[in-house]
């Protein structure tokens, strides 16, 4: 016999290995609420530095937001030592791990080569912000790993994404309101990992801030997708409630042609939502024929 008690309530938490979302709605039939968890926004990573400066942004987006790192205030070695801790435990154990094991009546996905997942992992950092098609991933792949279908290269994207170490954002036509499945981003869970993995040498500014922009609107609770329409593409476009507002991320809108660039898509949607310009750059802050220019400080730091 059951017993009902409506003053209690049961979070259930864990490991990405052994149990994640999709199994949830199968083992209890819709009779919970997922609460996803991200790493710390960069307004609560500026409640713990006590800072919130241009400074404080460009840290947050070298170091991302894992609680331990914001708390602590790791070194630059011990922060290279954690990230690569954290990094390893969910590609060894949470994806390699969970994606071999076989149970009752299901035969999970075979994703057992750690070093390709690695490589997999690598080229989406590098890639943040473009459309990354499966056969563009597979090509690379073959050219400077091993050879590899593209249903296995799916097969790992798809694990990364259930791992929650990398989120798909789907294309969306600005102009007939329809998701675009076949064109997709990819965006890191914490820009951190994603410097982590990354192979590039140099800091990628650009990249960093518009992953940094995807992860707010996460949190705030938005459908995300990237808007195409006529060969112009909108970094953002959200949907909450039937309302939709889009969104341009870039560094500086002082030179002339960067300007125009970043206003065009945005000019050429023909409807009244919102729409918005991030950027690090104070001297063009306003608002230009319906489109408000918002320093991403200002905006990441609302409520």
């Amino acid at each position: 016999m059951g017993i009902y008690i409506d003053t209690i309530d049961l979070y259930i938490t864990g490991s990405n290995a052994y149990m994640l979302s999709t199994e949830l709605a199968t083992l209890l039939s819709g009779r919970y609420v997922e609460i996803p968890i991200l790493p710390f926004s960069f307004k609560e990573y500026c409640m713990v530095a006590g800072d919130s400066s241009d400074e404080t942004l460009v840290e947050y987006l070298k170091r991302g937001g894992m609680p331990a790192l914001v708390v602590g205030r790791y070194d630059d070695e011990r922060f290279r030592m954690y990230m690569d801790g954290i990094y390893n435990t969910v590609i060894v154990n949470d994806i390699v791990g969970r994606n071999t094991r076989v149970t009752a009546g299901r035969t999970r996905r075979n994703v057992v080569d750690i070093g390709l997942l690695k490589a997999i992992a690598a080229f989406l950092s590098d890639s943040i912000s473009s459309i990354v098609p499966v056969k563009r991933i597979t090509d690379y792949l073959c050219t400077h790993v091993r050879r590899v279908s593209a249903n296995t290269v799916s097969d790992y994207l798809e694990a990364l994404a259930e791992a929650f170490v990398f989120y798909p954002v789907h294309g969306f036509d600005t102009k007939g309101k329809e998701i675009l499945l076949s064109q997709r981003k990819w965006y890191c869970v914490d820009l951190g990992l994603r410097n982590q993995t990354s192979r590039r040498s140099g800091y990628d500014l650009g990249r960093s801030l518009e992953n940094a922009v995807y992860l707010e609107l996460n949190r705030r609770g938005y459908e995300v997708f990237t808007g195409r329409s006529g060969g112009v593409e909108t970094d953002f476009v959200v949907r909450k409630n039937g309302q939709y507002a889009y969104y341009q991320v870039t560094a500086n809108m002082s030179d002339a042609r960067t300007f125009e660039r970043e206003m065009e898509p945005l000019r050429k949607i023909m409807d009244n939502w919102p729409k918005t310009v991030l950027t690090l750059d104070r001297y063009t802050v306003g608002t230009y024929e319906g489109i408000r220019v918002q320093h991403v400080i200002e905006w990441l730091l609302e409520r």
